[in-house]
């Protein structure tokens, strides 16, 4: 039912971790319905070495997230280092590795499980605290 989810992540920089971001959005449209619009706004830091591809994935996802019902909108800010997600319902999750809770896995392998249901994905050790 919400509206409007903030997430400050700092490390959105490769491939693999725009994916995580990507499969989030992924599960926010399966939750919400058809005719709601939703708002997901993150804040993140420029990748110093990869800045060119960084910005390109996350335009990807905007482009994706456009004909959905999901206004995807980032922004690069200097010194984030929680990472959390908020939303407008009143809902505050701490995240120790923000989306970057998987490892990254072979996703040239069409075929492996790894790369199509994360399930099946070996995570990393992280925490996750939340309240309203």
């Amino acid at each position: 039912g919400g509206r409007q989810i903030t997430t400050p992540d700092p490390f959105i920089r490769t491939f693999y971790q725009a994916r995580n971001l990507m499969e989030f959005m992924e599960m926010l449209l399966r939750h919400k319905t058809p005719e709601d619009e939703l708002s997901v706004i993150l804040r993140t830091t420029v990748d110093d070495f990869n800045a060119e591809s960084q910005q390109g994935y996350l335009n990807q996802i905007k482009e994706s997230c456009g004909g959905v019902g999901i206004e995807f909108v980032y922004s690069f800010e200097d010194g984030l280092h929680d990472r959390s997600i908020v939303t407008d319902t009143g809902w505050f999750m701490t995240l120790g590795r923000g989306l970057d809770i998987y490892q990254p896995c072979d996703l040239k392998n069409a075929f492996a499980f790894a790369s199509r249901v994360q399930s099946q994905r070996p995570c990393k050790a992280f925490t996750v605290t939340y309240h309203r």
